[in-house]
């Protein structure tokens, strides 16, 4: 066959496998059924024809060694090889789908690798083997000589194959990095993967714009950390999958030794007999055979006839006894017929129909009777899932509940640097009858924890899972492994309230309770496609199947902006539990059982030893240009318009022998936490002078960033440019000065605008800076002090807070100046130690501020005037608290929110669970404050009255003096301030003194939530536009009406003036007639 056909074959092989599977599957699975005896015959049988030719081991074969010898080493050789394979196929299954897309090339060879190899010790096996094999061994060294040819064309195939094939999921991602230039460009360019995550992340439309982009850059930064080199990886993961497989190999020795031979199970004598002859348990195969059912049979119908059957053999029994009038004997499950009622039938049916299909066939029949206790019997079973099961999981339901309760309870106790782990961690996760039960509750939960044990209560995806609970539904295990899991998880929080705790232990807490949730949501989708093909109603069904267990959650997989579920937990009465130390000591394990990983501070003494690192044998012997290279060299990264681009650095450069041209180093990146690999060689130019190239080897991306520099004249400095790709668009500078006088150095840009003067400055400040070192004045002490705390804030601000303005972002860069690479370090490992005690809202953004991707931190604003209505919260950071927010931010706001609102403060995290009452425990401390303020008031109004003196004046002393004062500065605060809703005591804060990060003084805690006192302003109900329109109409009417009528009484008025005028001059004329007549 050649090339090309082998590919196609093994291609097709592929492709038919998926198809092929099932039916190999379920013929496996039916041998796999067949009694012991004849199995255990079978393996004899299988054993003895397969090594029929070979002698006895002891027997020397050629050159007197025994074929125990010859294959003992091959053997274990063998062995690990299987292993290491085994670890490399389960670090490339946990990738996701784009890291296995953009690294597959880098992964060819090392699965390709292993078929070489296999391909060997196959060959090795049957060479040692045909030594020992009694008969002729004419053409041996021929088919020896055959070896090589054999594995290298195979290799070839396989090599082949897996460059050209590409799985069809692969097809469209592999188009879309296309359609970006290809794997290496994308490798290389941050936006262009950020591109394709938020593709990939495209389906979940539904979430918030805050939450959509929060996601993606997660989703960016998880695909990160899986683009490192296939070797990190495969070394990363040895320990998860050495867990595994340990835990493996031992179930599987323990099911070899602890084979159960129920009374009840038949000899099956053929796997080719009809369906009923296929059953294992005797009672079934009777029913099976007597009801004439086929391969399936409807649950229901199931459920009902094995009921009645048991029933009718407990009461045949019965009248026996009674006939032959024989003293009733005993029966140890008469009690389990009092659960096996048609009520209880719904339960039943769910655990025999795995798949929620309607219908039990043979295979889920058998796996529910030999899933059984091997010493109950089938009704103990029958009741056992009628009701234990929802008795034991409301046993562990109050279990966990109660592990919750403590872990609250215990978060004032924890040590300052854990708590933000621990607040991480919460945001992520019938007596008689019981007595019957209790024993397959503890040997199940015994089994879970032992399980657990094995792979250090990390769960980190769904074979792991598997393997832990074995086969079967999720529910039948859900609750005792969420219970162990928290139990353990408890454990550690009782540790972490003296010690701190390595992050890993909430990250494998993560891991194992998302992989359980991904397993949930997995098992409703599989019964959501099962009963939409019943054609029956999903919210109905899951919101009474299975006691109701996958309600919530089957709600929110259908919306994720439901309320329902978040009402849930709000609304759940939680007890208040109060944590005491002396009670939980007793049962507290050590921190030895608990504890997996120690707390790590490598990074600190890897990073200080680098400083401190010397010159070998080998570097003393360099010569010429590779002599000018080693040694220690101190400098920074920058580029045209940012110096420095980072911290300043130190690398100790080595070579491994004298004679190369080649380099390396480790290096320790104070602002980093990877180790670099920086390998180099000298390459000679035309004109005579060298070029020094060497590499930085960073293990995120699989990426390499290269330098080019050459040294000056006197060999002082090292300079050229860096970058990522082709194009060396960043610059770089190494220099043999110490890091005390480098500080001092002008920029690149500064010498090049003005020398002279740069290098005097530089002399001068240099020499003032020595000095100033050598006498360690505390004024040399505090501002190298106010340096690092600058630097500090302004780093931890940019990777955790409101993004730095320019003025800020050029502050940052001078304490970087300032700051050797000891300095640099220290600031680094304080920070990562102050980010630990940093309060991170998860999930909170602000609804203000551009930094919509970044959690708030620090204080988080909540408004209490928009949670009238009990939706969504409005939350800003502490740099908005005085902006508007309209509808154009949050289109759900009913009215928008105004700085004049009612506001608390929050400097610790509160979880869902907590929210309302914290919302409750705001508004009742803000009426507190406010009747504080009114009664001062009264008591002055009455002061002023009575003219200062008596009762008035001492109440008004008391109020003012005890009440209305700041608990820090002691000054008389005024509104707006804030209050304390935590202590009972009335505790006031000045804006002020709370600046400063907040206060702690007496009881009063500056973790403790605050709520600002304002005068009330009463704000006028917005109308509606319709409404402001009809008014603004009605309004116009009514005035031109009454403009109408105001002149008509205007118009009456002159006509009686009118009238009157008239009036007056008849009068007037009738007067002057009269007078005529009497003078005449």
């Amino acid at each position: 066959m050649d090339e090309s056909g082998a590919t196609t074959a093994i291609k097709n092989a592929v492709s038919g496998f998926a198809e092929t599977l099932p039916v190999l599957m379920t013929a496996l699975d039916d041998i796999g059924k067949i009694h012991p005896v004849i199995q255990g015959s079978i393996l004899a049988h299988e054993a003895s024809g397969g090594l029929k030719n070979i002698k006895d081991e002891a027997i020397t074969g050629p050159k007197g060694v025994t074929i125990e010898a010859r294959l003992q080493g091959l053997m274990k050789q063998t062995a690990s090889d299987i292993r290491s394979c085994g670890n490399v196929c389960d670090a490339y299954s946990k990738m996701s789908l784009l890291a296995k897309v953009l690294k597959g090339p880098l992964w060819e060879g090392t699965f390709a690798s292993f078929v070489s190899k296999f391909s060997q010790r196959r060959d090795d096996i049957e060479f040692a083997l045909s030594i020992h094999i009694a008969g002729k061994v004419d053409g041996l060294h021929d088919k020896v000589d055959d070896l090589a040819q054999i594995v290298e064309r195979k290799t070839d195939m396989i090599m082949e194959f897996l460059k050209n094939y590409t799985p069809p999921e692969h097809t469209d991602v592999c188009k879309q990095i296309d359609r970006r230039g290809g794997r290496e460009a994308v490798l290389k360019n941050d936006d262009a993967l950020q591109e394709l995550v938020s593709t990939r992340l495209e389906t979940n439309s539904s979430r918030s714009s805050n939450q959509a982009t929060a996601l993606a850059r997660n989703a960016k930064h998880e695909l990160e950390s899986q683009l490192i080199d296939p070797a990190f990886q495969i070394q990363k993961n040895t320990q998860s999958f050495n867990r595994k497989f340990e835990m493996q190999q031992r179930q599987i020795l323990e099911g070899v030794g602890e084979i159960v031979h129920r009374e009840s199970d038949r000899v099956i004598e053929t796997v080719t007999s009809g369906p009923h002859d296929r059953i294992l348990d005797k009672d079934l195969h009777q029913i099976w055979k007597d009801m004439g059912w086929r391969g399936s049979v409807k649950a229901r119908h199931f459920v009902l006839a094995l009921r009645d059957y048991e029933q009718e053999r407990r009461e045949e029994k019965m009248r026996k006894e009674a006939t032959f009038q024989v003293a009733p004997t005993f029966d140890p499950d008469a009690w389990a017929f009092d659960w096996i009622t048609v009520k209880r039938l719904q339960a039943i049916t769910e655990a025999l129909d795995d798949d929620a299909s309607g219908f039990i066939t043979v295979t889920e029949a058998n796996n529910f009777t030999s899933s059984r206790p091997a010493d109950w019997s089938l009704p103990q079973w029958l009741a056992y899932w009628a009701i234990g099961w929802q008795i034991s999981a409301t046993i562990y339901r109050d279990k966990i509940h109660e592990i919750f309760e403590k872990m609250f309870a215990m978060r004032q106790h924890l040590h300052e640097a854990n708590v933000l782990m621990v607040d991480s961690y919460l945001s992520a996760v019938w007596t008689d009858l019981l007595e019957r039960f209790q024993s397959y509750i503890d040997a199940e939960e015994e089994r879970l924890k032992k399980n657990l044990e094995a792979i250090k209560y990390h769960i980190d995806d769904s074979t792991t899972l598997a393997l832990v609970t074995g086969p079967g539904r999720i529910e039948k295990y859900l609750f005792p492994l969420i219970y162990l899991l928290l139990k353990h998880d408890y454990a550690v929080f009782c540790i972490g309230r003296k010690e701190i705790v390595n992050d890993r232990h909430s990250i494998d807490a993560f891991d194992s309770q998302w992989t359980i949730n991904q397993a949930v949501r997995n098992r409703i989708d599989d019964l959501k496609a099962s009963l939409k093909h019943q054609r029956l109603d999903l919210a109905h069904h899951f919101e009474h199947a299975y006691s109701n267990l996958y309600h919530l959650i089957y709600l929110s997989m259908e919306d994720s902006d439901s309320p329902v579920p978040l009402k849930a937990i709000q609304a759940f009465p939680y007890k208040a539990v109060t944590y005491d130390d002396t009670e939980e000591d007793k049962d507290v394990p050590t921190a030895e059982t608990v504890l997996f990983y120690a707390y790590d501070q490598s990074q600190l003494n890897a990073g200080a030893n680098a400083m401190e690192d010397t010159a070998t044998d080998e570097d003393r012997k360099a010569t010429g240009n590779l002599k000018n290279i080693l040694g220690r060299w101190t400098g920074y990264n920058y580029t045209n318009t940012e110096y420095p681009f980072s911290v300043m650095f130190t690398v100790f450069i080595h070579t491994l022998n004298a004679e190369s041209t080649q380099y390396e180093a480790l290096v320790h990146v104070p602002d980093s936490k990877v180790e670099f690999k920086l390998a180099g060689d000298i390459v000679p130019e035309a004109d005579g002078k060298v070029t020094y190239q060497f590499r930085l080897i960073i293990p995120i991306h699989g990426m390499l960033v290269e330098y080019d520099g050459t040294l000056n004249e006197d060999g002082s400095m090292l300079s050229g440019k860096w970058g990522s790709n082709a194009v060396r668009d960043a610059l770089f500078f190494l220099s043999r000065m110490p890091a005390e006088v480098l500080l001092c150095r002008p920029s690149p840009m500064e010498l090049q605008t003005d020398r002279i003067r740069a290098l005097w400055r530089f002399a001068l400040t240099a020499v003032q800076e020595q000095v100033a070192r050598r006498r360690f004045t505390w004024k040399f002490l505090a501002k190298r002090r106010d340096v690092r705390h600058r630097y500090m804030d302004l780093a931890l601000r940019t990777q955790l807070g409101r993004p730095l303005n320019e003025a800020e972002d050029e502050e940052g860069r001078k304490c970087m100046r300032a700051l050797t690479p000891l300095d640099a370090l220290i600031c680094h490992h304080v920070m990562e130690l102050r980010k630990r005690t940093i309060c991170i809202h998860k999930g909170i953004f602000c609804d203000s501020c551009d930094a919509h991707d970044q959690e708030i931190t620090g204080g988080r604003i909540v408004c209490l005037t928009c949670d009238r209505d009990g939706g969504e919260s409005i939350d800003l950071c502490e740099d908005c608290i005085v902006t508007e927010v309209d509808r154009t931010k949050r289109p759900d706001l009913a009215a928008p929110h105004l700085p004049t609102h009612d506001l608390y403060k929050l400097r610790s995290l509160v979880h869902q669970r907590e929210f309302r009452s914290i919302v409750l425990m705001a508004r009742n401390a803000l009426e507190r404050a406010r009747t504080a303020f009114k009664d001062a008031q009264d008591v002055a109004h009455d002061r002023t009255e009575e003219d200062g003196t008596g009762e008035a004046e001492d109440r008004l002393t008391k109020i003012v003096e005890e009440d209305l004062t700041c608990i820090k500065c002691k000054e008389r605060v005024t509104q707006p301030c804030w209050y304390c809703i935590v202590c009972e005591d009335a505790v006031f804060v000045c804006m002020k003194c709370d600046a400063g990060g907040g206060v702690s003084e007496g009881k009063h805690a500056k973790t403790h939530g605050l709520v600002r006192c304002q005068e009330e302003i009463v704000e006028e109900a917005e109308v509606p536009a319709e409404e402001k329109l009809e008014s603004m109409v009605t309004s116009k009417f009514a005035k031109v009406d009454g403009q109408f009528e105001e002149v008509d009484t205007r118009l009456r008025q002159v006509d009686e003036r009118l009238s009157r005028m008239e009036q007056l001059l008849q009068a007037i004329v009738l007067k002057m007639g009269a007078g005529q007549d009497g003078s005449t």
